[in-house]
């Protein structure tokens, strides 16, 4: 039996043609998010438009992707992370989730990324995602819970534009 190189599938999903990019409206988008100190419309109209784009990407793709059971995934583990900073006590919340908490919760980013190469999400909620984690410092514990307020809203703005 003769193995050839060529019979065998491509690796990575034959991405190296696609654009990795985020579109052009969504970068506009990503100026107005700043979970450190939000302004009074993050967590309704820029969520809203953050969610009718990344909708309007997924529907312009050739293979279904960002279903909304896979950003619930994600929105999920952001929830359980609120969650556990909010049971902590007070004086040691944010040492706790400085050194403890953040470095997994970055590890948000992994997650994606590995989504995204799997063609499960596409590249602008990768890049929304990072946008965010981004944002999160530290010393400010606060900043999370914004996101995960942002994440929220976004959540329920995409279940409206979003694909059936």
């Amino acid at each position: 039996m003769n193995y050839d190189d060529r019979s065998r599938p491509q690796q990575g999903g034959g991405r190296q043609n696609q654009d990795t990019r985020p579109s052009r409206e969504l970068e506009e988008i990503l100026k107005q998010i700043d979970v450190a100190n939000p302004s009074g419309d993050l967590f309704d109209a820029i969520a809203e438009r953050a969610a009718e784009e990344i909708a309007k990407s997924a529907k312009a793709g050739k293979r279904d992707k960002n279903k909304s059971t896979q950003l619930r995934r994600f929105y999920d583990e952001i929830v359980m992370w609120d969650q556990r900073i909010r049971q902590l006590k007070e004086d040691e919340r944010t040492r706790i989730y400085g050194t403890q908490y953040l470095p997994l919760i970055k590890m948000l980013n992994a997650k994606a990324a590995y989504a995204e190469s799997r063609e499960l999400i596409d590249q602008n909620f990768l890049t929304l995602l990072r946008h965010g984690l981004r944002q999160l410092e530290p010393d400010k514990p606060e900043a999370f819970k914004n996101f995960k307020l942002f994440m929220e809203a976004f959540m329920g703005f995409y279940k409206l534009y979003g694909p059936k």
